[in-house]
């Protein structure tokens, strides 16, 4: 599988957006589950409730969890100038 790259800053792009210049796509349900927890995990960070490590951890998993329900888009849909 190729590399995948997610920002998860509170200025990033929606996840869906990210994965699908990159040539993936998530189902409904789970686009919306972990755009909130993408959004969650920036909350207790920028608040201040949950040190840098942890929120490292968060994202670590986090992104895990999203490469197991990514799903590749068809390659003519896939426009790879982006």
């Amino acid at each position: 599988m190729r590399e995948l790259r997610i920002s998860f800053g509170a200025m990033g792009e929606p996840l869906i957006d990210q994965i699908e210049k990159q040539g993936f796509t998530l189902s409904e349900l789970d686009n919306e589950r972990f755009q909130r927890l993408i959004v969650a995990v920036n909350m207790v960070h920028i608040h201040g409730l949950f040190p840098d490590s942890a929120c490292n951890t968060a994202r670590k998993r986090l992104l895990k969890q999203i490469i197991e329900k990514i799903i590749p888009l068809e390659s003519d849909e896939t426009d790879t100038r982006r």
